[in-house]
């Protein structure tokens, strides 16, 4: 059999939904079925590519900090495994060697959410939202 001049349609699986249907439908219940009435509420975002979904993350109030969409990168250093926090580009190759095993830096994006530079306003990154209490 020579597949060389063989060409075959791959039929799509099923029917496609749109995603914002989807996503939109997801928060709205006619019941409480599922539901904890008792935890805080919180803000969720989604990241949707194409209808695609790409990621979809929740912030509640008492989680402070800007969330930033963009496409810059830092260095960020763990001890113990622990977060202390963005350090330097010079610095982070000195922590890995003081002390040896214990500490590490990782190269991290500094946004939640990735986002070519192209169409965000402010260059590297753009803060989303302010994350407060209220």
């Amino acid at each position: 059999m020579d597949f060389d001049d063989e060409t075959e349609d791959v039929p799509v699986a099923g029917p496609v939904e749109d995603i914002m249907e989807m996503v939109m439908r997801s928060g709205r219940s006619s019941g409480p079925a599922g539901l904890n009435l008792k935890r805080p509420k919180v803000l969720e975002v989604n990241q949707i590519w194409d209808q695609t979904l790409m990621d979809t993350r929740h912030y509640e109030g008492s989680t402070s900090g800007d969330v930033a969409i963009g496409s810059s990168m830092g260095w960020r250093w763990y001890f113990l495994g622990v977060d202390m926090g963005w350090v330097p580009a010079g610095l982070s190759k000195v922590l890995n060697y003081t002390p040896p095993i214990w500490s590490e830096t990782i190269n991290e994006w500094r946004c939640q959410f990735y986002v070519p530079d192209e169409p965000l306003p402010d260059g590297e990154e753009h803060v989303l939202f302010d994350n407060h209490d209220e």
